[in-house]
């Protein structure tokens, strides 16, 4: 508390522009990147596939909280007194922002489900889950984030300005006080259930991945001399214990590799029967998987520090949490809305490629 009141109003001045200038910056790349995200997504056709639909919800639902929600934090801080716009608008910013985050995690859910069933059974997926049954997953997410973010509306919870975090949102309390720990223990339990289905894909591809064969190249030779693919030392040796002497003979071709039989019908039947993907089409959705399990490892950061601090609310009922530990991690929660089209771009040859083409 005394490191608070020593604060200067020049310190304090220099804190609301750093705030101001983040979150302009976080505004700015948020509609630009996820704007372009749409837009790639829209007009490349072969990108029009289950996991980049969900992904384009996930950047719908970020442009939403970017246009609705944080130009209210930078008022706030710039005004630098809280809430003035009265109770019944604060309640709708909080509802939208629980209502974002369950829809976005619920999202996550959904596409670590349908990776997984996409390598496990690839025959399934591509008869059932067309783009008709993506739109009917997408309202069946917002519908459950809808049903997770009303209760406080009715007197269930606290939908407040938080002063610390500059925004209307939901306040954690002590788990006796409202429902947090409902609202906790539902997000925790689908974020981890999102990594361990990751961690089941990649140990199933890790099992099941393509291994070539050691081909042994035997050397050949009319006269003991060995020379062409597979030759060794023994050619040396050879000659030193009197083998081949007179004219060198000419250098062989390369020796004939064995050939496998290969009948690709019987093979492409088999994969079917087996419901397995073809090893290019395996590596495709294996780099897809990757993109998406990098995208939600990032959203557990940026949001780790936002838990922990939740969880000490609802468990420490005396304690109070530093305020500078609070207003960092909700910072934090702002720059998520920013950071999947950057991991698009670095982590998706495939989106590269698409936006290089049309832009």
């Amino acid at each position: 508390m005394a490191a608070d009141q020593d604060v200067t109003p020049q310190q304090d001045l220099c804190m609301i522009l750093v705030k101001t200038v983040t979150l302009g910056v976080v505004i700015v790349a948020s509609l630009l990147g996820n704007s372009l995200v749409l837009y790639v997504l829209y007009k490349e056709q072969s990108l029009r596939k289950p996991p980049f639909f969900l992904l384009a919800n996930v950047s719908v639902a970020d442009l939403v909280k970017t246009v609705f929600c944080l130009p209210f934090v930078i008022i706030a801080v710039v005004n630098d007194s809280g809430w003035d716009y009265g109770r019944p608008l604060c309640q709708v910013v909080a509802f939208f922002n629980t209502m974002l985050l369950f829809g976005v995690i619920f999202t996550h859910f959904t596409v670590s489900i349908t990776r997984y069933i996409v390598v496990t059974h690839s025959k399934f997926h591509r008869k059932k889950l067309t783009g008709s049954v993506c739109a009917v997953l997408i309202c069946v997410i917002w519908t459950v984030a809808i049903i997770m973010a009303f209760p406080p509306v009715f007197g269930l919870g606290t939908y407040e300005f938080i002063r610390e975090e500059e925004q209307c949102n939901f306040r954690h309390k002590h788990y006796l006080t409202n429902d947090t720990l409902g609202f906790l223990l539902i997000l925790s339990i689908v974020l981890f259930a999102t990594h361990l289905i990751y961690l089941r894909l990649f140990i199933f591809m890790r099992m099941h991945r393509k291994m070539n064969p050691v081909v042994f190249v035997p050397a050949l030779s009319h006269n003991w001399t060995f020379f062409g693919p597979g030759a060794t030392g023994q050619a040396a040796a050879n000659w030193m214990q009197g083998f081949g002497r007179g004219p060198a003979p000419p250098v062989l071709g390369a020796g004939r590799q064995p050939q496998q039989p290969r009948n690709n019908n019987n093979t492409s039947s088999s994969s079917m029967r087996n419901n397995k993907l073809p090893w290019r089409t395996l590596q495709s959705e294996k780099k897809t998987s990757r993109l998406h399990y990098v995208i939600i490892f990032m959203f557990l950061v940026l949001w780790t520090p936002y838990l922990v601090q939740s969880y000490w609310h609802m468990l420490a009922k005396e304690r109070t949490i530093p305020s500078a530990f609070m207003t960092i991690s909700a910072w934090m929660t702002y720059v998520q809305v920013c950071v999947n089209p950057f991991l698009c771009v670095l982590f998706s040859r495939e989106f590269r490629k698409a936006a290089q083409k049309n832009l």
